[in-house]
């Protein structure tokens, strides 16, 4: 069932005459920024599409089909296609598993330097304060 908002975009769009690709590409970005709870940065986007994007590649290389990946990670095929997409829905949870079943290196390091970065980032989050306060100096000048 359509909402008037959706419904206003396809009467205008028929009303303009412009092609259905157009309408439903339009249809689907609104569908998609509804479902969302908050924005969502450029760069953000990027990220997840990059990774995406090098998901599907390794799929290809491993000659995986998608369902046996998705078989693999215990996701649904649907999942594993708004993955390789990079939508913002997919957990990043699920993301991580995807790329390292394809062999795609997280965070640019390998399993070694990656545990390494682990510890390290433990260590310096056990040195910063459990609790942050909001600061009570005014500095808006």
């Amino acid at each position: 069932m359509l909402s008037g908002r959706r419904n206003h975009l396809s009467m205008s769009a028929i009303k303009h005459h412009l092609p259905l690709q157009v309408v439903l590409y339009c249809w689907k970005k609104e569908a998609l920024m509804a479902k969302q709870d908050h924005p969502i940065s450029p760069t953000a986007l990027d990220a997840l599409t990059v990774l995406g994007t090098q998901i599907a590649a390794g799929r290809r290389e491993r000659r995986l089909t998608a369902e046996e990946l998705a078989d693999r990670a215990g996701i649904s095929s649907q999942t594993l296609r708004s993955a390789e997409r990079g939508a913002p829905t997919v957990s990043a949870g699920v993301m991580f598993e995807l790329a390292v079943l394809v062999g795609v290196p997280l965070f640019s390091a390998s399993d070694d330097e990656l545990r390494d970065v682990r510890i390290r980032t433990a260590d310096r989050l056990a040195l910063l304060p459990q609790r942050v306060r909001e600061s009570a100096v005014n500095d808006d000048f």
